[in-house]
């Protein structure tokens, strides 16, 4: 695959991912507000106050990061070589007569 598409798809996943934290943390800041604010008059108005906005700015990077690292928690563990150790050669195993003399 040519380095081109490489990077497109690469780039396409991410946004995806930080779509996908977007979306997570309005609906969990969302619930907060519904649940600790009830007495709201305007619900969409509290949910784009400042602190509600940072907030949601603030989990989204969360979500995004602990995403990331287990993504590559996953994918390093995935394309690690085996752990154990490689065999030696039976014919190095014994001693040679010719390098005694």
């Amino acid at each position: 695959m040519s380095g081109a598409i490489r990077l497109t798809r690469w780039c396409v996943g991410e946004c995806a991912w930080v779509a996908l934290a977007v979306v997570l943390s309005i609906a969990f800041v969302a619930g907060f507000v519904w649940l600790a604010e009830p007495h709201a008059a305007d619900f969409w108005s509290q949910l784009r106050s400042p602190v509600n906005v940072v907030r949601i700015v603030v989990l989204s990077a969360a979500i995004w990061i602990w995403a990331y690292i287990g993504r590559v928690i996953r994918t390093s563990s995935r394309n690690a070589a085996p752990r154990k150790p490689r065999a030696a050669p039976s014919h190095a195993a014994a001693p040679r007569a010719s390098g005694l003399l």
